[in-house]
Formats: C-alpha cells, sequence, structure tokens
C-alpha cells in the first residue's frame, strides 16, 4: 500500500510524463524511469516497464492512475 507521500510523488511523476488527455510527452528517459519506479514501490507485483531501458508499460500505468483518488 502507499503512503500520501508516495501518492503525491506518483501524481507529480504521473503529469510529468502524461498531458491532461492521457498522452506521453516528450519529457525524457529519465522521467519515465522515475515514474515506473515509483509505481513498482507504490504496487511491486506489477510490471510496469523496462526501468534500465525506460520503456513504459503504458497501459499498466494508466491502471494504477485510475486506482489513486
Amino acid at each position: 500500500m502507499y503512503n500520501e507521500a508516495m501518492k503525491e510523488d506518483f501524481l507529480y511523476l504521473y503529469n510529468e510524463v502524461f498531458d491532461e488527455e492521457g498522452n506521453i510527452k516528450n519529457c525524457g528517459r529519465k522521467k519515465c524511469q522515475e515514474l515506473i519506479e515509483k509505481c513498482q514501490e507504490i504496487d511491486p507485483g506489477v510490471f510496469y516497464g523496462e526501468l534500465n531501458r525506460g520503456f513504459m508499460n503504458i497501459d499498466a500505468i494508466r491502471r494504477l492512475r485510475k486506482t489513486i483518488p
């Protein structure tokens, strides 16, 4: 489970990587890697992407976003 700080970090990173319509911004690999790490920290049982490459599992990240108010 996640705490308030983890939630805030996730939402910040999510908004850095995705726009209001859910499209990926031109944010760079580092932000994608940070978002993947945060997702794994919140919900370690799901594959959120390849951390080394910054390749995101977009569907899984979007599903996680829907669960966080």
